[in-house]
């Protein structure tokens, strides 16, 4: 559930256990039943140690609210295994606080402590503690409103001359690389989005890769020609076989203009001097013997 209260905290450390009651007043003392509540407190408390008004003064361990109430909720710190027994040098310690800044004393070993995390802690009356107050939810401060999510980032700068991002082949004045799966459209899209504003498929900026020369042919074919080889298939339709996978072919971005022809219909070898890269318009070609081709009259 919600949290009940508020907690406001004064500004200067109180003398004393008592000190802190007086200084609450009627509001009284911290008291905190939930998890939300104990959140609340801690923001007050801040960086401070604070009273609460959970007490055990027969030393017992039988902590109690004011009226002799049993808690609801409890945040003990257990790193430091509290409430402990005999771990402040002997000293009574009928008392809590929301953090710690002093000395734990175990089997007679000293530990300097500094815990502001919002666990609590056995102490005695000291006077370095903050009175810690319950505040009614609506007297409470209005929270600030989240801060504004940051700046995007800024544009990637573009490669200094003669260097590829990491995870790329460099070859000659280009970077390539081979990213994901999908129909050459939709590859395009993927290496647009690699590396935005970059120079790799074309003169434009990253996409499927624009074949200018006959050396960046054989680059392409020692350095990428064995990926997808035995998978990457296409129908066949004079053996009956229209079944095809193209997931795993590697596109270059040559296309034919779609209106060239259709089935067996106009010129399969015509309307090829599309590129996918923006601003390629090489004129380069290596077809292999009878290509192009509208293979069985199927859209190639």
């Amino acid at each position: 559930s919600g949290p009940s209260r508020s907690f406001r905290r004064s500004a200067d450390p109180v003398a004393s256990f008592a000190a802190a009651e007086a200084y609450c007043g009627d509001s009284g003392l911290a008291r905190i039943d939930s998890a939300a509540e104990n959140a609340l407190a801690a923001e007050a408390c801040g960086d401070a140690v604070c009273w609460l008004s959970f007490r055990d003064p027969s030393l017992g361990g039988h902590w109690r609210w004011p009226g002799d109430e049993l808690p609801l909720y409890t945040n003990w710190n257990g790193e430091y295994k509290q409430p402990g027994l005999d771990d402040n040098g002997g000293e009574r310690e009928p008392y809590s606080t929301l953090n710690t800044r002093g000395t734990l004393w175990t089997r007679g070993s000293r530990t300097d402590l500094s815990v502001l995390d919002g666990t609590w802690f056995d102490a005695a009356d000291l006077g370095t503690a903050h009175a810690l107050c319950n505040m009614p939810l609506e007297d409470a401060p209005p929270r600030p409103p989240p801060p504004p999510p940051p700046p995007p980032p800024p544009p990637s700068a573009p490669l200094p001359p003669g260097s590829c991002p990491r995870g790329w082949e460099r070859g000659g004045s280009k970077c390539y690389r081979l990213i994901g799966r999908a129909s050459q459209a939709g590859c395009q899209d993927m290496c647009a989005a690699a590396l935005p504003g970059a120079a790799g498929g074309g003169a434009g900026g990253a996409g499927l890769v624009c074949i200018e020369s006959r050396a960046e042919q054989d680059f392409l074919r020692t350095t990428f020609g064995r990926v997808g080889e035995g998978c990457c298939r296409w129908p066949d339709p004079f053996i009956g076989d229209f079944g095809s996978d193209q997931s795993c072919c590697t596109w270059s971005g040559l296309f034919q203009d779609p209106s060239a022809d259709s089935g067996f219909r106009g010129d399969a070898a015509a309307g090829w001097d599309l590129w996918r890269a923006g601003g390629c318009d090489s004129g380069f070609r290596a077809w292999s013997r009878g290509e192009p081709n509208q293979w069985g009259g199927l859209e190639e």
